[in-house]
Order: C-alpha cells, then structure tokens, then sequence
C-alpha cells in the first residue's frame, strides 16, 4: 500500500493589479458621476434652480461647481469626518477652487453645504431634490 500522502498547496488570492484597482475606481466613479448628472427631466444638473432661496442656492451651485471643476465627486462620496477640521489634500483643493467661485461661507454654512455636496454625490440630484424642500 501507497502511503504517499499528496497536499494540495492553496495560496491566498493576488491583490489586484493596478489596471484592476483602476478599473474598479473607474467604475465607481462613472457611477458616482451618472447619479450626479442624472436628470428627472425637471432640472438642469448642478444649477438648482429648484432651491426658493437664492443665497443658498449660489452656496449650492458654487460648491457643485467647485467639485466638479476639480473632479472630485468620488472623493465626496467617501466617508469624510470633518469639512471644518480636515487637512486633506484633496478638500483643500476644493476649498481653493470653491473661495475663487463664493467667498461668503461662515463655518456653518460651509460645513452644511458641503455635506449636501456629500449627499449629491451618494445618491444624485435626482435624491436630493425630492429629499429636501428648500
């Protein structure tokens, strides 16, 4: 009799390759911006016009823009504590663009507004303006 005894090496799976993880953000991000620019047929993405309020409003519109003109609505979309407190370089090139757009904000109106920003970029407009009655 064989008392052979035959093992099967199993190794964990590779991390995925660059291309692979780039893929992955690719995606992410192609669905992110499609909820940021879908449409209900009732608005112009990004322009609000919905909002009563014109100062909130141009808080709004300039934010979008500010993200969009900086490619930043992925980085919106993730987990963030703190607009206030918040070293990243990637809202502080936000924050850039955003104070050449609307130089207006208190803390609270930038802390609000981009958290609506936050909003936007998980779910859409299309979300939002049925969410929010302003």
């Amino acid at each position: 009799m064989n008392s052979e005894i035959q093992t099967e090496i199993v190794l964990p799976p590779q991390p995925p390759t660059n291309q692979e993880e780039r893929n992955i953000k690719n995606i992410t991000k192609q669905k992110i911006m499609s909820n940021v620019l879908s449409t209900d047929g009732t608005f112009i993405p990004g322009k609000f016009e919905y909002v009563k309020d014109k100062n909130f409003r141009e808080m709004l519109v300039t934010a979008w823009q500010a993200i969009n003109m900086t490619e930043s609505w992925h980085f919106m979309a993730q987990p963030i504590d703190s607009f206030m407190w918040s070293d990243d370089p990637q809202l502080n090139k936000i924050n850039k663009k955003l104070q050449e757009l609307y130089n207006n904000h208190s803390g609270f109106t930038y802390g609000y507004t981009m958290r609506e920003m936050q909003s936007i970029a998980r779910y859409g407009e299309v979300e939002y303006k049925k969410n929010n009655k302003n």
